[in-house]
């Protein structure tokens, strides 16, 4: 359980990017990265990738970014997805709100193995 006490790296990854996001103006859509009012805004993919390379993790190609990516895809209720593409349209949703991002950050915390 990823709040026993320890936390691997997926769980940081996962906490990392969430507290990105969690800050004031720090969700965006549309774009990975913006610089808004002053700071830095990302989306959910654009805080991942920071978060992850904070850790030396590439997303894409290491088994631990892999699994940080499948715990969202379960979290959006894809349990055989292997693209981004539901994240992001997840994430850029004209109707979304930064509260949803972050309950799905949260959600996919639980869903990690």
């Amino acid at each position: 359980m990823p709040f026993d006490g320890t936390l691997d790296v997926r769980t940081q990854i996962l906490l990392d990017a969430r507290s990105l996001l969690a800050r004031r103006n720090g969700w965006c859509q549309h774009t990975l990265h913006m610089n808004k009012y002053g700071g830095d805004s990302y989306c959910i993919l654009g805080a991942l990738r920071i978060s992850s390379s904070q850790h030396n993790v590439n997303l894409a190609l290491n088994p631990i970014g892999q699994a940080v990516l499948r715990s969202l895809l379960l979290a959006l209720g894809e349990p055989n997805g292997i693209s981004p593409e539901p994240i992001v349209n997840f994430n850029d949703a004209r109707s979304r709100r930064k509260h949803e991002v972050l309950s799905l950050m949260d959600r996919a915390i639980e869903h990690l193995p």
